[in-house]
């Protein structure tokens, strides 16, 4: 996905958990998966804020992650950026509207290949009934990446298409669509930067998007990012109402320095139109590991480990 660690790592670290409703999911055979995949086979708002400035958008290019345009921000988001891979375990709680608790563990790997496109494959550990559930993320040039899930019911992976996009994945507060928005306002470059704000005395960049997909079900993507820490502190999404629907919420307090890099150990995705939570716990996070690009095929999602 900083990206919360950088927002696509983060995005990638938070966005699985729970069980998902596999409505929309399409079988596909594994050939044809690997064939779109190009894998290798296997071997509520802010609080008070004060504006303090405007900047210029410079244009610069990347040598790797980021391609925000503005020079300033671009150079943060990529302080905190794995270069190669990441891989962690996660806890995750479903907020109910009724109070009630759902809770999972997943494990998490997340790798950027050599086209700077990134893939992550999630994979649900527990409770025991859940085991075995896992998604594959695969970044592309369109206007969706691409989604494949797998549980043992299946026999083959299925890809997540049409208005599979914005249903949850896996039973959290996140969509498919969520975690491409936070992918495309640190990676595309087509965001704007707006006056920095001060929240409770720490600096923050502030940059926005306007989704050109016709299909969204926002108008508006708003990223706060930590001037020191270069972590993106809260995402907010915004309805065709320019109503606030949904904040992505990082917990600065258990944000913890791994490896030079600055990386949340707790973050919480609200859906204000539901009145329902997910709080994401991260451990056992290891940075730039050794993985296996056959991790992220589909013979891995029904293979395991």
């Amino acid at each position: 996905m900083v990206k919360v660690v950088h927002m696509c790592v983060l995005a990638a670290c938070i966005v699985i958990g729970g069980l998902s409703n596999v409505l929309f999911a399409q079988e596909i055979s594994d050939d044809f998966f690997d064939l779109l995949s190009g894998s290798e086979p296997v071997g509520k708002t802010l609080i008070e804020t004060k504006p303090v400035l405007n900047v210029g958008t410079e244009v610069s290019t990347s040598i790797i992650g980021s391609k925000i345009k503005d020079p300033e921000v671009r150079a943060c988001a990529e302080r905190g950026l794995p270069e190669f891979s990441m891989s962690q375990m996660q806890d995750v709680s479903v907020m109910g509207k009724s109070g009630f608790v759902r809770k999972s563990t997943r494990e998490l790997f997340w790798k950027r290949f050599e086209n700077k496109r990134s893939k992550a494959v999630v994979r649900v550990t527990a409770p025991q009934q859940e085991v075995g559930v896992a998604v594959l993320y695969l970044e592309t040039e369109r206007v969706h990446a691409n989604w494949y899930m797998y549980q043992r019911e299946f026999k083959r992976p299925r890809r997540v298409t049409g208005s599979g996009i914005s249903g949850s994945v896996l039973g959290t507060d996140f969509s498919y669509e969520d975690f491409e928005h936070i992918e495309e306002i640190i990676y595309t470059g087509d965001v704007a930067r707006l006056p920095d704000v001060e929240i409770e005395g720490h600096m923050f960049y502030v940059i926005e998007r306007h989704p050109d997909n016709a299909s969204s079900q926002y108008s508006l993507v708003k990223g706060y990012i930590d001037q020191v820490l270069c972590v993106p502190i809260k995402t907010e999404f915004y309805d065709h109402a320019q109503k606030l629907k949904k904040a992505l919420i990082a917990n600065r307090e258990l944000i913890k320095e791994k490896k030079g890099r600055w990386i949340p150990h707790e973050t919480t995705m609200y859906d204000y139109s539901r009145n329902t939570h997910t709080v994401f716990r991260n451990y056992d996070i290891k940075i730039d590991p050794e993985l296996h690009s056959s991790m992220f095929t589909p013979q891995f999602l029904k293979r395991g480990r």
